[in-house]
């Protein structure tokens, strides 16, 4: 089964039964690029010079403990600069679980230098919709 998501491609691997809850796996306002894992299976990216602010994110259904990575990294910006400064990161994250965000985080610097900036793995238990 695969779904459009955000403009994403995206293959679900997602294990599913029927007392599984909906997933959705996202990134938004992403700089530079964003990849998104589920228990270890790449599922999701998106890049900026594909898409400026690029969304990614993945839907499915699944239930028990889980695991989702999310990795953001930045490349070195070689255009024009107009203000505050050259160069920057950013993205917002987003773990939900039956259309209720059970987890999100964001980030955004500027910075101009190449490298992963955000590399975060997160469990959650989607019996209680707890996340660590």
């Amino acid at each position: 089964m695969k779904k459009i998501f955000f403009g994403v491609l995206a293959a679900l691997c997602f294990a599913g039964s029927a007392s599984a809850g909906n997933l959705v796996l996202r990134a938004e306002n992403v700089d530079d690029r964003v990849d998104i894992y589920y228990n270890g299976a790449h599922q999701a990216s998106c890049t900026w010079s594909q898409n400026p602010g690029c969304h990614a994110g993945v839907e499915g259904q699944a239930n028990g403990i889980i695991e989702v990575r999310f990795k953001l990294t930045n490349y070195v910006y070689t255009g024009i600069c107009f203000s505050g400064g050259c160069g920057k990161y950013a993205g917002d994250f987003y773990i939900e679980h039956n259309g209720r965000i059970i987890w999100s985080d964001s980030i955004g610097r500027r910075n101009n230098t190449e490298g992963v900036k955000y590399d975060v793995t997160v469990t959650c238990d989607l019996n209680t919709n707890r996340c660590y």
